[in-house]
This record gives C-alpha cells, sequence and structure tokens, in this order.
C-alpha cells in the first residue's frame, strides 16, 4: 500500500513537471515577443555616437560619419553602427536607424524604418565617399 500511494505521487509529480515545461515553452513560442536579427545585432552594436564603445581606430572615422549624417539633416545620435572590415584603406559603417527596432517594424524584411544604410570610409582620404541606404 505504502509503495503504490509513492508510486502515484511520483507520476503525479511527473506530469505536473511535464506540464508546466511545456506551458512554459507555448508561451515562450508564442506569447514572448521573439529576437530578430536586428534586435540580436542591435545588442552588439554600439551607438554611432558612443565614442568609448567604438574601437579606437575608426573613432576619427566615426566621428566623420556623424558629422556626415549631420550635414545630410540626420540625428547621428539615433543610429547603431557595426564596423565591416577593414578592405584596402576602406571600411563600411553599417547603421541601424532607432526606427527600426519600434514594434510596427519588427519582422520587415529590408530597410525596417527606411532609415538603414551603409555609410563607405576611405582611410586614407579620411572622407566618406558613399551612402546607400538598404533596400
Amino acid at each position: 500500500m505504502v509503495f503504490t500511494i509513492q508510486r502515484k505521487t511520483l507520476v503525479l509529480s511527473l506530469c505536473a513537471a511535464i506540464l508546466l515545461v511545456s506551458l512554459i515553452g507555448i508561451a515562450y513560442v508564442f506569447v514572448l515577443p521573439q529576437p530578430t536579427y536586428f534586435s540580436a545585432k542591435i545588442l552588439r552594436a554600439p551607438a554611432l555616437t558612443n565614442n568609448a564603445a567604438i574601437p579606437l581606430a575608426y573613432r576619427d572615422a566615426a566621428a566623420k560619419v556623424a558629422s556626415y549624417l549631420t550635414v545630410k539633416g540626420e540625428n547621428p545620435g539615433e543610429f547603431y553602427v557595426d564596423i565591416g572590415p577593414e578592405t584596402d584603406g576602406k571600411v563600411v559603417f553599417h547603421l541601424w536607424h532607432k526606427s527600426a527596432f519600434e514594434s510596427q517594424n519588427m519582422n520587415v524584411v529590408g530597410n525596417p524604418g527606411g532609415k538603414n544604410r551603409d555609410v563607405f570610409y576611405d582611410l586614407r582620404s579620411a572622407s566618406v565617399t558613399n551612402m546607400l541606404f538598404w533596400q
């Protein structure tokens, strides 16, 4: 008799644990917002104007890119940056605008928010050479 009660208790405990894990899994998939490529990227990307977070070798370039954006009528403080690898004295600043992470732009392919862009910078001439919006 004692063995039977302990066995029932064990089985009920296991069923309760499985049910709890299943409910947590369902909540994760259907209720909680899912991370996207962009949200994962922004967690690592510093703000363009956060000089201390920009690699030392690219701080002057980042400041000039920020100035270039200002001349174009943009607020550089609204952009996050991922600096591409240097190739032949040139580097690409991949810029995410903060609007890309607003709820209405979640899971939008291409250029969510319409303000994301790449800014091409020539390290030798210390100047911006091109700016292209994402498609």
